[in-house]
């Protein structure tokens, strides 16, 4: 899938081969690989927190995980799903 993050295109793809992550961010490859076979839940905090640091590539891990976090408890709560 293609979308666009500061106005640049980027790629998401899904794999059931990572091994150390939920999910990637490669920024030189503007790509975000995410493992394919997590729960619709943790697969939504994943995807916001990687798309975080696509977003504020220069960001502390601490925050990004706690954005990806909140942004999809509350995401979920209003009954956001896939």
């Amino acid at each position: 899938m293609k979308f666009t993050v500061r106005g640049e295109d980027w790629f998401l793809r899904h794999t059931s081969r990572l091994k150390k992550a939920w999910g990637v961010c490669h920024t030189g490859l503007r790509t975000i690989t995410l493992y394919s076979k997590m729960r619709p839940k943790k697969l939504m905090e994943i995807e916001a927190h990687e798309f975080c640091h696509a977003f504020f590539q220069d960001a502390d891990e601490t925050v990004v995980k706690q954005f990806g976090k909140e942004l999809s408890d509350y995401l979920w709560r209003r009954g956001y799903r896939r």
